[in-house]
């Protein structure tokens, strides 16, 4: 069933209260080469528009943290900014990053960028995020991100997602969250709408992925909840 998005956002916060960070980055945390890094760039521009383009509707402030700004620590001092900034209620996070399983690696890990071309175990980070105030809504994209939601709760995000396994529908779901989102819809049935789309879904039968997102948290939670 579709969405109408027939409503005017109206809540608790205003756009004015509201911040958004994003880090988006394919290309410098993969060891392919060639025409992957090329189909990887272009995906993390076109990802990165799509988020700007939606945010500014919904946000009074967007951080959009893509190259070498990409990382943990340009993360925590964009978070760090808006904890301090009275002006900001609210903040909300979407990570496009890649991801890697349990499977296949010790513990899940998240891919920001690093200078060793590491991924971080989200079990430290979650250590590292907590006492971060105002976290509210965190949108995955990464792989295998069902496995990290319980580590973004327990960092002090209210409602969580994760794709299932590998994700390969590249930002499509990410529009129709953003979509619903930021309309005022719950995001229980954000992520509902994203994964109904039939692109995403063409996208995983052709390249064998399982980009169905999960969540975790507060189903209930709105763009427009303090």
């Amino acid at each position: 069933m579709g969405l109408s998005f027939c409503f005017p956002i109206h809540a608790d916060t205003l756009r004015s209260d509201r911040a958004l960070v994003a880090v988006v980055d394919l290309h410098q945390m993969t060891s392919k080469t060639g025409f992957y890094q090329w189909a990887y760039q272009r995906e993390e521009a076109g990802a990165a528009r799509l988020i700007e383009r939606y945010s500014n509707q919904a946000y009074a402030q967007t951080e959009i943290l893509t190259g070498d700004r990409a990382s943990f620590e340009d993360f925590k001092l964009a978070l760090n900014r808006f904890v301090q900034d009275p002006r900001v209620r609210a903040i909300d996070v979407i990570l496009y990053l890649h991801g890697h399983s349990a499977r296949d690696y010790p513990e899940p890990e998240i891919c920001f960028v690093s200078p060793d071309r590491h991924c971080l175990p989200t079990r430290r980070l979650k250590e590292e995020l907590k006492g971060f105030s105002k976290l509210r809504m965190l949108y995955s994209d990464a792989c295998h991100g069902s496995e990290q939601m319980q580590d973004w709760l327990d960092a002090g995000f209210r409602a969580v997602d994760g794709s299932k396994d590998v994700d390969t529908n590249f930002y499509s779901d990410l529009k129709r969250f953003l979509k619903a989102w930021i309309h005022g819809e719950a995001y229980s049935r954000a992520i509902d709408f994203a994964n109904q789309g039939r692109v995403g879904r063409s996208l995983d039968q052709l390249l064998g992925g399982v980009s169905f997102k999960l969540m975790d948290g507060d189903p209930s939670l709105r763009i427009g909840d303090d």
